[in-house]
């Protein structure tokens, strides 16, 4: 089960203090401050989510959670930030996450989420204009060839 960070709690010092992670193949929700997905990931329980990496200290007691910038495609720091109870701060969600994949070829479908939790397809087309306006995580365009990190490129089957 692989989630995908969707949305951001920040303090006035401008750290996450909570973090709202989207699981596509259940559809489920997690709304966590950022103290329990640390506890998690040292007890191993914590599954591997798309937009957090955890640096282990030298001392094993200190693990920081690492946002992952502007260097890969899926940015933390685009992630809409959110309320105490999960909802945009500007209103309406802005970012779209691609979180997966439907179809092949020119029938395929990208799957996206916004912090609000709604999920959304959209084609190719609907998707680099989209990207140029800057409103999705997880892709780039090169040239007019659509570049989705990896996980975010994976394909979800519903049966």
């Amino acid at each position: 089960m692989k989630g995908f960070l969707i949305g951001r709690i920040k303090n006035k010092h401008n750290q996450a203090v909570a973090l709202k992670i989207y699981f596509p193949t259940t559809k489920q929700v997690w709304l966590m401050d950022a103290e329990e997905v640390k506890r998690r990931y040292k007890l191993g329980v914590m599954p591997e989510v798309v937009g957090i990496k955890f640096r282990q200290a030298m001392d094993l007691d200190s693990t920081r959670i690492h946002l992952c910038g502007s260097n890969g495609l899926y940015n933390a720091q685009k992630v809409d930030i959110i309320d105490g109870k999960g909802d945009p701060i500007n209103g309406e969600p802005i970012m779209w996450n691609i979180v997966g994949t439907r179809g092949f070829e020119e029938f395929k479908r990208y799957i996206c989420v916004n912090s609000a939790c709604k999920e959304k397809e959209f084609d190719v087309d609907e998707l680099k204009k989209l990207i140029r306006a800057g409103r999705i995580n997880g892709a780039r365009l090169l040239g007019d060839v659509i570049q989705a990190q990896n996980p975010c490129n994976q394909q979800i089957y519903d049966y």
